[in-house]
């Protein structure tokens, strides 16, 4: 028997966001038991590193399946947070000490309550190393994307491909139909707007993902999917009812994302950053900051930039203090930062009117800077710090020290960061940074 073994009934997109952690208990000597539902047994055809156990039932049917796995797993834990309040309380969160969720996603739910979210941060691979090639070049051939042999005409000079996965189960899109003809009316012609097909298995859909220009999802197993294909650029909807815990949290490669319901303000936005996708390999470094005044274009997002909007993150001052501006969380924002860069990457945290000079002399290690004002008589220099920059690896090490601030526009938490920047001998590096004066 292995060491662990884990009780999660489905469905497709839950058990795929925790395919990472179970590959990596694999690779490390211990291969994992999962006990599903057997409606969703057949994902696990394309996996080699799971010894998965089908419980016959459905997915709301967690009392009885906790009792049925503990009969032959006793160290069984459970990983289900959705169902009966009571049964949720008793089978998963009070075994793990908890009394409800503590992290800012159902899927962290998911690696806290397995012991593994510490790794979320190092976004572990998603694999399914028993695809199907003959399944997925029959699904290439039947919807187009390739010809079929010996078939009549010329190959047609491809067009890039926009998929598009608009329905969803568990967290269904309000705006589903006006979506896809919204992108139907934009992008006619010089692309090929396709809704993804129905597969016999879903991990075949990765066959179109190779071959996309984007992919547009909302908060449904595809978004979860597209992680087995890191360099494709991800527009991601993501849910926000009745909490943002009910949404899925960001990943590197989403290229865009928004919440449910800000997307009607959002969607021309959105449509610029279609425009604007390229794929793109890790970062060596990233600037992040509050973009919440939109003074970024939605291209930013695919090179070494990552404006954070509203909703982003799964917790914000709308959701803790009631605040209807809805600023973010600086630690939450520098984890968003952390996961585009490798260990030895640099991440940078700046003020969303500040711009960096030609200089990449900040690229050394810790450092900050103060403000410098550019005018027509020259630099103001002022007591603010504008700009911190760190290795993931040092952000990493010394993230528990910084205290839980908002990411506004306010000076606590540069001068927080300052403090601790300071401590830990951090270089003064003011003059890599500056804002303009701002016109009246």
């Amino acid at each position: 028997m292995s060491n662990n073994t884990y009780l999660l009934l489905g469905r497709c997109g839950d058990l795929v966001s925790i395919l990472p952690f179970l590959k990596a208990e694999t690779d490390a000597g211990s291969k994992p038991t999962l006990i599903v539902s057997n409606q969703f047994e057949s994902l696990f055809d394309g996996v080699s590193y799971v010894n998965v156990v089908p419980f016959d039932g459905g997915i709301h049917m967690l009392r009885q399946a906790w009792d049925w796995a503990r009969a032959q797993y006793p160290g069984v834990k459970s990983l289900q947070v959705i169902g009966q309040s009571k049964d949720v309380g008793e089978i998963t969160y009070g075994p793990a000490g908890q009394k409800s969720a503590v992290t800012t996603s159902f899927v962290k739910e998911y690696w806290k309550l397995a012991g593994k979210l510490t790794l979320w941060d190092d976004v572990l691979p998603l694999v399914f190393d028993k695809r199907s090639p003959e399944r997925e070049t029959a699904l290439l051939e039947e919807v187009g994307v390739v010809k079929r042999p010996g078939s009549p005409g010329r190959p047609r000079k491809p067009r890039p491909i926009i998929l598009v996965a608009c329905q969803g189960t568990s967290s269904p899109f309000p705006g589903a139909a006006l979506l896809l003809e919204l992108l139907r009316l934009k992008f006619h012609g010089e692309h090929q707007v396709l809704e993804l097909p129905r597969a016999e298995r879903i991990y075949d859909l990765l066959a179109l993902y190779e071959r996309a220009h984007c992919l547009v999802s909302v908060d449904s197993a595809p978004l979860h999917l597209a992680h087995a294909v890191p360099g494709l650029p991800v527009i991601a909807l993501t849910n926000d009812r009745p909490l943002l815990w009910n949404g899925s949290p960001w990943l590197p490669q989403w290229a865009w994302c928004c919440r449910y319901h800000d997307w009607p303000e959002r969607a021309t936005e959105m449509l610029a950053a279609i425009e604007g996708c390229r794929v793109e390999s890790t970062q060596p470094w990233i600037e992040v900051w509050n973009d919440y005044d939109r003074t970024s274009p939605p291209s930013a997002y695919h090179r070494r930039l990552l404006p954070v909007y509203p909703g982003a993150c799964g917790r914000d001052s709308a959701n803790t203090v009631k605040d209807p501006k809805r600023i973010p969380y600086l630690k939450d924002c520098l984890r968003m930062g952390m996961q585009r860069v490798q260990r030895e990457g640099l991440v940078m945290l700046r003020r969303p009117d500040t711009r960096l000079t030609e200089s990449d002399a900040f690229l050394e290690g810790a450092c900050y800077a103060y403000r410098l004002t550019r005018n027509g008589a020259g630099d103001t220099f002022s007591p603010i710090v504008d700009m911190v920059c760190a290795e993931k690896q040092w952000w990493q090490a010394h993230l528990a020290e910084i205290p839980d601030l908002l990411l506004g526009s306010d000076y606590q938490w540069s001068e927080a960061l300052r403090v601790l920047f300071q401590k830990h001998g951090a270089k003064d590096m003011t003059g890599v940074c500056y804002r303009e004066t701002k016109k009246v």
